[in-house]
């Protein structure tokens, strides 16, 4: 015989937030010869996909380079892959960010130049890398 069941036990859903934004604004306000500070912003910061988490990258462009290996290719590149060297450090959102952050980057060789990248991260993944900031310290 047909008819109604009793109703099932409730069943709760949490939607994963979405991977932050593609870093703005990215820019290097304070040269010195052994830091760069760097500050950029998290646009699009709702309460559902607030990154968590900012990762700030850097590495030594060496002007010298030969592209002889890889023709077509730049001798340097500022992408992110796993034959290259980047430094890597945290930036953790905390209370006061609104969406602008800085990060002061140390210990760096003088009159060098870097390549600089900046994404920022939460529950939902990883969020794209910034262009490549170039500076020379």
């Amino acid at each position: 015989e047909g008819g109604l069941s009793d109703p099932s036990n409730t069943c709760e859903v949490a939607t994963q937030p979405l991977p932050p934004e593609l870093p703005s604004n990215v820019t290097v306000d304070d040269i010195q010869p052994h830091s760069l500070r760097i500050s950029w912003t998290m646009e699009d910061e709702s309460d559902v996909n607030m990154v968590s988490v900012c990762e700030v990258s850097w590495r030594e462009i060496n002007e010298e380079d030969s592209s002889e290996d890889a023709p077509g290719k730049p001798a340097w590149s500022t992408e992110q892959d796993d034959s290259e060297e980047w430094n890597t450090k945290e930036v953790r959102r905390d209370g006061e960010t609104k969406g602008d952050y800085s990060c002061q980057i140390s210990k760096l060789h003088a009159n060098t130049l870097y390549a600089v990248q900046v994404r920022g991260t939460n529950g939902g993944g990883e969020g794209p890398w910034s262009p490549a900031v170039m500076q020379r310290t």
